[in-house]
């Protein structure tokens, strides 16, 4: 059977107990909203600390840009849209409504944001999503309450070098492939990478939970936690990073474009123009937005060219700056339509709109 198929039944079977019981429509919606939830949580169990705090997931950590974890994501994106057109919606209160709705966009935004290479494309950035932007958020985040905290995030870190090595994999296809990051980026992002490991361990980011002993744990369980956690970022985290660090530095860092180039300049913001087909509510918003900042990147972009002497290669703080106003103006075209909205929504859209943007330079 083919993989795609297996891992669709899988997250089916996980989401069918009790769904097709004698339920209401309600309860069968609420009991998908809440299962989807839990199996996302799964897929990514780094979310739990920052939506819920301390969990079962605390210690865990996915290798979530392989293309394994990947075609268990479209499982369970597709596995929700088949349970949604199961449920009757003749019935449900205007919020019901609106969280059917949302199920099915959240779904299908999921499956359209999997169908492009993002992700061999935004580890290396030194901003979210990036790598190192996301395990800092995860120190500050990571619950410490106690001892079990603790040796739940001993545990954590240990998985993380598994998650470096699949991440360099990652990179090193999408260089392959030549998707890659502009160079302005990938040398703020390794600058963060190899600050992460100084020669003094007390020095590094990561040693901030020692730092933050709550005043329940003893000065003897203390010290065997130190002990034990200098053993593990020395041993294992160290040196998964280093060899991250070596790999952006001498292997992705040198195929990176050193600058901007313009083709289909109008590709990026012309295809936001038609959103409204996949995201009701968003057309008016969006076709303004993406006329107005479609009308500055070609004014901006043609103005540069007419400057005597000022080539297609323009300078870093150029570069940096159409980096800046395109992944900008995405974000403001998020934050009207969607008024109060998870985070997701903003970064998904942001990253998505950036990929377009980079294949339309080459």
């Amino acid at each position: 059977m083919p993989k795609r198929k297996v891992w669709i039944l899988i997250a089916a079977f996980a989401l069918a107990p009790g769904l097709c019981a004698a339920q209401t429509s309600s309860e069968r919606l609420e009991q998908l909203a809440a299962q989807s939830q839990e199996r996302a949580l799964d897929l990514f169990p780094v979310s739990e600390i920052f939506g819920r705090g301390p969990g079962p997931r605390q210690d865990r950590v996915e290798l979530s840009l392989s293309d394994e974890h990947r075609e268990r994501q479209r499982a369970l994106h597709r596995s929700i849209l088949a349970e949604l057109e199961l449920i009757p919606v003749a019935e449900f209160s205007p919020t019901e409504q609106t969280t059917h709705a949302l199920l099915a966009w959240r779904a299908r935004n999921s499956l359209e944001w999997l169908a492009y290479p993002f992700h061999q494309h935004f580890a290396f950035i030194h901003l979210n999503p990036g790598v190192v932007f996301g395990l800092i958020q995860v120190v500050d985040a990571q619950p410490f309450r106690n001892e079990a905290d603790y040796r739940a995030w001993f545990r954590r870190v240990q998985r993380y070098p598994a998650f470096f090595a699949s991440v360099e994999a990652v990179m090193r296809e999408g260089a392959a492939a030549d998707v890659t990051t502009p160079r302005v980026l990938i040398e703020r992002a390794l600058a963060q990478i190899e600050a992460l490991t100084p020669d003094d361990v007390t020095k590094s980011s990561l040693w901030k939970p020692v730092l933050r002993f709550p005043a329940s744990i003893d000065a003897e369980t203390r010290t065997r936690l130190e002990a034990d956690y200098r053993r593990v970022l020395v041993d294992e985290m160290f040196p998964a990073v280093r060899r991250l660090a070596t790999f952006v530095r001498d292997d992705y860092l040198p195929k990176a474009p050193i600058h901007i180039r313009r083709r289909n300049s109008g590709a990026l913001f012309s295809s936001l123009m038609p959103v409204s087909k996949w995201c009701p509510g968003m057309p008016s918003w969006a076709s303004s937005a993406a006329r107005s900042a479609l009308k500055t990147w070609r004014g901006s972009t043609t103005g540069i060219s007419k400057i005597p002497g000022r080539p297609s290669s323009v300078g870093k703080i150029y570069r940096a700056g159409v980096v800046a106003a395109t992944v900008g103006s995405v974000s403001r075209i998020a934050k009207p339509a969607f008024g109060s909205r998870p985070n997701i929504v903003g970064s998904r859209g942001t990253m998505r709109a950036w990929m377009r943007f980079r294949c339309s330079m080459t």
